[in-house]
């Protein structure tokens, strides 16, 4: 063991889901901070290579959210894939949030489908844009990507639609331009759950 940190928020109930080494030999994490006992704001926070605080960002979206993955950009900024829940829409959107190397917001985006929306995979793409992955339509849902380019608008999405409950946990830009997503299978009759590979052009 090198070092510990811990990165109290508002109300001490903090979680980190994703991490990555900085351009710099420093860390950024993502994922959320407690802001009134009920609701979360997704927590952003930066540090050196010893873990000490450079930065840290709460963003509010409106609702309760949960920030689920974060890379570093070309720029040494940061990109923050974000789910939002809220009393009035139970199934939630996904939220792009685009960070300069500072850790000032530079743009938000929304990614609206029917149905309940969970990502938790995000990479950057050749062309510097994004790819999301996750899956649509609990309790049965489907694996979908969306992708985007480098301001966050959206280029093309996918579903691929299976009769079990299928998710992807996490995405990876290939270098023949396509992706591979990792995740699980549940086969809702027998309840078995499998992981689950799965490879695009």
């Amino acid at each position: 063991l090198l070092w510990t940190q811990h990165y109290p928020g508002s109300l001490g109930r903090d979680i980190g889901y994703s991490v990555q080494e900085t351009s710099d030999g420093g860390f950024a994490v993502c994922g959320f901070t407690e802001n009134t006992g009920v609701e979360e704001d997704v927590y952003v926070v930066r540090t050196d290579a010893n873990g000490d605080t450079l930065w840290t960002r709460t963003v509010d979206l409106g609702g309760s959210e949960v920030g689920w993955s974060l890379r570093q950009t070309d720029d040494d900024g940061f990109v923050v894939l974000a789910n939002s829940f809220t009393f009035a829409d139970p199934d939630g959107d996904l939220y792009l949030v685009r960070f300069d190397a500072n850790g000032d917001t530079l743009w938000t985006r929304t990614i609206v489908s029917p149905g309940v929306d969970e990502s938790h995979g995000l990479d950057i793409t050749a062309d510097g844009g994004f790819i999301l992955a996750g899956g649509n339509g609990y309790p049965s849902r489907d694996i979908f990507l969306v992708r985007t380019d480098a301001l966050g608008m959206e280029q093309w999405r996918r579903t691929h639609a299976t009769s079990g409950d299928e998710m992807a946990l996490d995405v990876q830009a290939m270098d023949d331009g396509g992706f591979i997503c990792g995740g699980r299978n549940e086969d809702l009759l027998t309840g078995d759950i499998r992981m689950h590979l799965f490879r695009t052009d």
